[in-house]
């Protein structure tokens, strides 16, 4: 926004990713094959990215928020009271899912004030889920569940591009506030790759019993400031938790 006078320039943006990918078998399946194989795969990519700029003769204001909520669940499922019989019975729940967050703001003003926010939540899961009072024999039995997680999109960006908050600001006095917030899980919901055998199923590998889970994330964060002023206070904060 430009204005004589005093000018606000703002931008939000907000997405949300909450669904699941399923696949297996219910309760009572009575089955005998060479092999079973129940493997869901899931491959997400959330972005999010604002920007905000404004010009006043007396003071130019500007702020941007933006956020990224995800909770993606990857379940191979095998269900109550089943009776398995196989050479070989492979389980597997994979998800790769990358996420990131971007926020600019510019204000040009005998006073001149930014804000940037962003924010990344994300409770994702992959579980192998196995129920009660199953039986299960094979010769080989593999029980894998994989989480891959990347946020690193803005950061790594080249060209002057490479921040997840930028602010820039011109005035005889200039504020500047940037403040992003990584959360990889949380305290009561963590990140986590799973297998679960319920109470009561008996599992019987005749050769190999492998189970295997693994949880895979990287995070980076960048912050940029910029400002031409006679007095100016600038504030940048990233946290990754």
């Amino acid at each position: 926004s430009i204005s004589t006078g005093i000018s606000v320039g703002a931008s939000v943006a907000t997405v949300k990713g909450i669904f699941s990918i399923l696949a297996g078998l219910k309760d009572g399946n009575v089955i005998a094959a060479r092999s079973l194989t129940i493997q869901p795969y899931g491959e997400g990519r959330f972005y999010s990215k604002t920007e905000a700029s404004s010009a006043g003769l007396l003071a130019g204001i500007a702020g941007s928020v933006s956020t990224i909520e995800t909770e993606v669940v990857s379940s191979a499922i095998l269900g109550d009271n089943n009776t398995i019989n196989v050479q070989t019975l492979q389980m597997t729940a994979n998800q790769t899912q990358d996420l990131d967050s971007k926020s600019d703001s510019l204000a040009v003003g005998l006073a001149a004030g930014t804000g940037a926010y962003v924010s990344t939540e994300t409770l994702s899961r992959s579980v192998v889920d196995i129920g009660r009072n199953s039986n299960v024999t094979a010769d080989t039995i593999l029980l894998n569940s994989f989480l891959d997680l990347n946020k690193s999109l803005f950061s790594d960006q080249e060209n002057g591009e490479g921040a997840n908050l930028s602010s820039g600001s011109a005035g005889l006095v200039s504020l500047t506030s940037l403040t992003s917030t990584t959360s990889i899980g949380s305290g009561s919901r963590p990140l986590a790759s799973e297998v679960n055998i319920g109470e009561g199923t008996v599992m019987k590998a005749k050769s190999v019993f492998d189970i295997e889970t693994l949880v895979k994330t990287y995070a980076k964060d960048s912050v940029q400031i910029e400002g031409v002023s006679g007095f100016g206070v600038s504030l940048g904060d990233s946290q990754i938790a």
